[in-house]
């Protein structure tokens, strides 16, 4: 992520016309047969989205505002054989205003943005697999990215259980870049985390350990190539995220605060390419936000961040936090120039909610690098 001084100051107007909310795995629709047989739902959503960006560059001697236009359209089938087998499809369109307008132009926007199948056994044991969305915590480390135009799937395997005080979950991804779906080129993600729930919900505790791990060969992810192309592999890595997050929603307060610890290794450290490089990074965050007790529930908000970031290059170790998958958009402030990655930063802010689809927020952010040896 950008990071950048806090002398400095940039002006970001966002505005989203039809937008709709962060979506969920699957949205409600109209019904389609009855229970006693096959049954389900078919939904379909459209976001418009509008957008100004002025010195969002922080350099006042760069010419670089940007008004552009984004629209996304997902329709969804959702079928149910019985209570415990059920099969969700989402097709997605993503384009920008203007682009592709002519029948003879197609640069694949459209795409199969879901599709997976889930099993349950016994209320309380699930296996889901397919193209799916993975959403943990806070999104801060494993998110759906839904602020993007595109949003962000993987394909995989989940298992979780449901037990008296929570949830465990099982998770297994892949990615094959050069298009060829070689397994044995590409990179893996996995991951166990666990969700206990106290006094009624009102307190929640995670614990995760999460795992990042490259094949010999395996392309960054993310990497569009041509299938009929020789791939030119990236750095290996072998990245294991360690973490813990604590959460306390009462009454009026609701406060939280999240750490991770990252070790392993990748190779290419420093630019060359013949060493290895231990990784030993971590990451920390709190918040605390009070909502009075008034008609326009008017709230204040307290927010600290911290990431490690590389040392100079005799350390010979990685020290800059992964972030892995996160959904940053509605962290670190709005204009989108920083992440959980090498980062030192805080807000303040104070609102009015007076509904729930409905809320108006003031923050003023600090951002700073977590190591001056690393770059904006």
């Amino acid at each position: 992520g950008t990071m950048t001084n806090p002398r400095h100051a940039a002006l970001l107007l966002m505005a989203c016309i039809l937008a709709a909310p962060p979506a969920r795995a699957q949205d409600d629709g109209p019904m389609l047969g009855s229970k006693d047989s096959l049954w389900g739902s078919l939904g379909l959503q459209y976001r418009l989205r509008i957008e100004v960006r002025d010195n969002a560059d922080l350099d006042l001697d760069e010419e670089d505002t940007l008004l552009m236009g984004l629209q996304r359209a997902r329709l969804h089938l959702d079928l149910n054989y019985a209570d415990w087998l059920e099969a969700f499809v989402q097709f997605q369109d993503s384009r920008a205003l203007g682009y592709g307008n002519s029948a003879t132009v197609y640069d694949g926007n459209s795409d199969l943005h879901q599709a997976w199948a889930r099993v349950t056994i016994a209320k309380i044991f699930s296996i889901k697999a397919g193209r799916q969305m993975l959403v943990y915590g806070d999104q801060r480390l494993v998110g759906a990215f839904e602020w993007s135009n595109v949003g962000r799937v993987f394909d995989g395997l989940r298992m979780w259980l449901t037990y008296g005080l929570g949830q465990i979950d099982l998770f297994a991804a892949v990615f094959t870049p050069d298009g060829r779906g070689d397994l044995t080129k590409g990179t893996w993600f996995t991951g166990l985390y666990n969700s206990f729930g106290f006094v009624d919900g009102a307190i929640t505790w995670d614990q995760y350990v999460m795992g990042l791990f490259d094949t010999p060969g395996a392309m960054p992810a993310g990497t569009v190539i041509d299938p009929a192309a020789e791939p030119e592999p990236g750095p290996e890595r072998s990245l294991v995220t360690l973490g813990t997050r604590l959460r306390l929603v009462m009454g009026g307060v609701s406060t939280g605060v999240e750490g991770a610890y990252q070790t392993g290794y990748q190779y290419g450290g420093f630019g060359n390419d013949d060493i290895t490089v231990d990784q030993h990074a971590y990451a920390l965050h709190g918040d605390f936000t009070y909502t009075f007790d008034a008609h326009t529930r008017p709230f204040i908000r307290f927010e600290v961040n911290h990431a490690s970031g590389n040392k100079d290059d005799s350390d010979r170790h990685w020290r800059r936090f992964n972030n892995l998958f996160p959904t940053n958009h509605g962290h670190y402030g709005y204009m989108d120039l920083a992440s959980w990655s090498s980062a030192l930063n805080g807000s303040v802010g104070f609102g009015l909610k007076p509904t729930e689809i409905v809320a108006l927020q003031v923050s003023y952010w600090i951002l700073a690098r977590g190591s001056k040896y690393d770059g904006c």
